[in-house]
């Protein structure tokens, strides 16, 4: 997922700029959302408005930009003085 501020131009952009195409097309308390990707690969984003998540249980600090991946990820560790973590597809795609 991509947390974006207005849904329709960022779709825009993805398609228009980067050549994705539109997967799917969802609504969601009462907002439109898009999936976009490749039209030749699964992976697509997600667009999400943050007026749809202003409400989400979960916390989220809108204030942040987001993107959410389907993946499992370690805890995060110090490795080499710097924060890290790693992750994998549990689809193994």
């Amino acid at each position: 997922m991509l947390y974006v501020d207005d849904a329709a131009l960022c779709r825009r952009f993805w398609i228009d700029q980067i050549g994705m195409v539109v997967k799917s097309v969802t609504q969601a308390g009462g907002h439109e959302v898009a999936r976009v990707g490749f039209a030749d690969l699964p992976f697509a984003w997600e667009l999400v408005t943050l007026e749809l998540m202003a409400h989400n249980p979960d916390g989220l600090d809108l204030a942040t930009p987001s993107a959410c991946f389907g993946v499992e990820v370690t805890e995060i560790n110090s490795h080499a003085g710097m924060l890290a973590f790693a992750f994998s597809d549990p689809e193994g795609r």
